[in-house]
């Protein structure tokens, strides 16, 4: 039978001092406090992965910054992902990527991008035209699309060439 675990407080948390070896303090539900030789005590979370089927571990930041109360908010949200079979960590990095691919992926960006590379290359009189012109004509027209999604508005049929004709 398990061990019972009793949850922790900030006070035991606070008093937890520092040893030659990093130990932990387990506040249950697979959150755990390590406290490392260094005096830095951090937030991990131990579960078992519904997509992977293995074990993973996770943190959440350190003790002063992430609070008791927030680690077990924490914990719980990770858990729910878990029950509704998703796997936290591979859920937090998707969501990070197709953000980072809607703010990266914008024409403004992109313009914008291209133009300072533009800038080494052009006078200063071209490349304000150019720069003008693709805020007025480009950027406007487009504002806050991305550009995987704009498509042309007419298909050209795609030719293949047949070799057994």
């Amino acid at each position: 039978m398990p061990k019972a675990i009793t949850p922790l407080n900030t006070k035991q948390i606070q008093n937890a001092k520092p040893t030659k070896m990093p130990y932990t303090l387990a506040d249950g539900n697979g959150l755990q406090l390590l406290i490392k030789p260094n005096g830095i005590k951090l937030w991990e979370f131990y579960y078992q992965s519904p997509t992977k089927i293995k074990r993973r571990k996770t943190s959440f930041s350190t003790f002063p910054e992430v609070s008791l109360k927030e680690a077990r908010d924490k914990r719980d949200e990770y858990r729910k992902l878990i029950f509704q079979g998703t796997d936290p960590i591979d859920y937090f990095k998707d969501k990070k990527t197709a953000l980072q691919n809607q703010t990266e992926g914008l024409v403004e960006n992109i313009v914008d991008e291209w133009m300072q590379r533009q800038k080494e290359r052009l006078a200063s009189t071209t490349y304000e035209r150019k720069y003008s012109l693709l805020q007025k004509d480009l950027v406007a027209f487009f504002k806050q699309r991305t550009i995987s999604s704009i498509e042309p508005s007419f298909r050209t049929p795609f030719l293949f060439f047949d070799p057994t004709l």
